[in-house]
């Protein structure tokens, strides 16, 4: 659940009358269908609060505030006055509320397991958040702690107003087509909470399908990317990644992410002064491919010494700021043969998962915010790195790693002992194979997490399952590109 509260603020400067002279304090305004509040941060005088029809001003109110004009009044400015003189602070024009559940979302799913970020962006405000089931039954902080059904629902306003980031779990037993209103509400200075703003969600049943999709692949936008390796791995098209979700499409795939490596920013093309930035063009072809049908994602792939994970985003745009290097200093690459130049100047830096995560955290108080999946990515593989799943470094994020793969062109991370029976489908042949990395290493340390399968290819060919594994721009001593082992798999 994503909140948003949209503050009107109206700074005075310094006033003289009479030879009385002092600075009003900042008035802060939101509007709601149900009224509007206002209040100061520092509620510490009397004063008189004023409304205005555009003609003529009326005292409303007379005391420390904060203050709450029930429905929609003629006011349409609003100002303090102080006691002692007659000068007046200036007036204020509050915004109207906007309250969402979630970005692009009508209606809650059942059996799902939503995030609220409840609260207001000025902690010292008097604004109060709550979620109402019914029309005097309001989740509780009871519930919040304990989990438990019984305990979930109070009578009367339950503020929740300092808490963030609460998992709330919507299928509590509810029917399909129960409602839930999330209210935005201010406790005036007589102890009575007044309603903002309500907006009411259903609770949808999820209609289920399957789809098919990659959700791990590169293309030129990446420093070992290869689309056309028998032409000096350039681009098939103008520019990298031009076709990357064409390809996807023609493959009969039904999503798909591009997650070109986050060391590098800037792409400049063999024999031009051309700066493609690499995350803009990564979520220009995105947008392009989303046509309603096909789900394109944006993300990259996050390197570290702690292993590699692949970082998938909801939303098409997302900024920079959620894009972390898991490297403290690669080099410029230039590559072989196509003379392409990479630049590795991302200084938004994560040098261990926790760090990554908190990124993530970050980022979204910074920016618009998006759900994100970190998936840690060949996990056994000793080359390039394996996740060691006993180092305390590596327990998985309850919200932001909920997936693993288990294949991808590399090959398969399933199993700790490869002599055992089936264990010794697609194993990487270079490098060495380490069982601490393996999926069985994982749910032995009581980590559960869903399964998924991709292709890393760099290829700019998601879903390349049916013809051989991709190569990567990175020549071998016998001048040849080197490539992958296995056609990898799918989700």
């Amino acid at each position: 659940m994503l909140i948003v509260l949209i503050f009107a603020c109206g700074s005075g400067g310094d006033f003289l009358d009479s030879g009385v002279s002092f600075t009003p304090p900042t008035l802060h305004g939101v509007s709601g269908s149900g009224g509007t509040a206002l209040w100061v941060e520092e509620p510490n005088d009397q004063w008189i609060l004023e409304g205005t029809d555009g003609v003529t001003w009326e005292i409303l109110r007379e005391d420390s505030g904060p203050w709450f004009v029930e429905g929609q009044e003629i006011w349409t400015h609003y100002r303090l006055s102080h006691f002692e003189t007659t000068v007046h602070g200036e007036a204020v024009e509050p915004e109207s509320v906007q309250l969402a559940i979630s970005p692009q979302r009508s209606a809650l799913l059942a059996g799902e397991t939503v995030r609220l970020d409840l609260g207001s962006p000025i902690y010292e405000t008097p604004l109060s958040l709550g979620l109402r089931r019914q029309e005097d039954q309001w989740l509780s902080e009871e519930c919040l702690s304990s989990g438990t059904v019984e305990e979930c629902w109070m009578e009367g306003f339950q503020s929740v107003g300092k808490k963030r980031e609460v998992l709330w779990n919507a299928s509590r037993g509810e029917p399909i087509g129960y409602r839930y209103t999330l209210a935005l509400a201010i406790e005036d200075s007589d102890g009575q909470f007044h309603m903002i703003e309500e907006v009411s969600k259903s609770v949808a049943e999820l209609g289920r399908s399957v789809a098919w999709g990659d959700p791990h692949a590169h293309s030129n936008l990446s420093q070992d990317g290869c689309e056309v390796y028998e032409d000096a791995c350039r681009s098939r098209l103008e520019s990298a990644a031009a076709d990357f979700f064409e390809q996807a499409k023609s493959r009969g795939l039904d999503f798909a992410a591009i997650t070109d490596h986050a060391e590098y920013t800037v792409l400049i093309p063999e024999e031009t002064d051309q700066e493609v930035d690499i995350w803009m063009a990564q979520q220009e072809f995105v947008l392009a491919a989303d046509d309603g049908v096909f789900v394109p994602i944006v993300g990259y792939e996050w390197t570290n010494q702690n292993g590699h994970r692949s970082v998938i985003f909801e939303e098409i745009e997302v900024c920079p700021a959620m894009r972390a290097s898991g490297k403290a200093q690669p080099g410029v690459v230039v590559r072989s043969g196509n003379g392409d130049e990479l630049i590795p100047d991302n200084d938004v830096r994560a040098l261990t998962p926790s760090d990554l995560w908190q990124t993530f955290e970050d980022a979204n108080q910074l920016c618009a915010a998006t759900r994100v999946l970190s998936i840690p990515h060949h996990t056994s593989m000793r080359l390039p790195t394996p996740v060691v799943w006993s180092e305390d470094a590596n327990t998985p994020d309850e919200t932001y790693e909920r997936l693993v793969e288990v294949t991808s062109e590399h090959g398969t991370s399933e199993c700790i002992d490869l002599q055992a029976k089936y264990c010794n489908y697609r194993i990487k042949k270079a490098g060495g194979y380490a069982s601490e990395g393996s999926i069985q290493a994982m749910l032995q340390e009581g980590y559960r997490l869903g399964f998924v399968g991709g292709t890393d290819s760099h290829d700019s060919r998601p879903g390349s399952t049916e013809d051989s594994p991709s190569c990567v721009s990175l020549e071998g001593e016998d001048g040849s590109y080197a490539c992958h082992d296995y056609s990898g798999g799918l989700t």
